[in-house]
């Protein structure tokens, strides 16, 4: 995917990557509901309350909430092998650093956010520099899928 101009946060309903249901308004949220914009195919669908970035992948999204919002929190879970994970939302980018098994929170603060139709917006990022196939260290699973890592996310009003 080319990555040389920014999302046009303007047309954040009229997007080209709205053509598919499964990747634009995907509700997240236990405490304050929000809608999470996949904007590439960096990412597979929402799972419960988690997504995965793909391996060796860097997954955009856009995070949409009707409330003004303070923090994102991403819960970030590692499978089998060590993993290299950056994280960015606006200008705030964090380095994360996970063991096989290990789950650890990254919780980043966001500005005012871009205003659109009584929503505010704001655009992020996940960077999986690993990545591994479920099926290949696991006997019981037929997941063909290549997956970096696990993340759940989370804002603060």
């Amino acid at each position: 995917m080319l990555r040389w101009l920014p999302v046009e946060l303007t047309l954040v309903n009229d997007l080209p990557v709205n053509t598919s249901p499964t990747r634009v308004r995907v509700p997240f949220g236990r405490t304050v509901r929000f809608q999470v914009y996949f904007l590439d195919d960096n990412a597979y669908g929402r799972e419960n309350e988690f997504f995965w970035v793909k391996g060796e992948s860097t997954a955009e999204f856009l995070v949409k909430a009707a409330t003004p919002l303070r923090q994102l929190t991403l819960t970030l879970t590692g499978v089998i092998a060590p993993q290299r994970i950056d994280v960015r939302v606006g200008r705030a980018r964090q380095a994360v650093q996970l063991a096989p098994g290990e789950t650890k929170t990254v919780t980043l603060p966001l500005d005012a956010g871009f205003p659109y139709q009584g929503t505010r917006v704001w655009h992020a990022s996940v960077r999986a520099h690993e990545g591994f196939v479920p099926m290949f260290h696991d006997p019981n699973t037929s997941d063909h899928r290549y997956l970096g890592v696990q993340v759940t996310p989370e804002v603060v009003p």
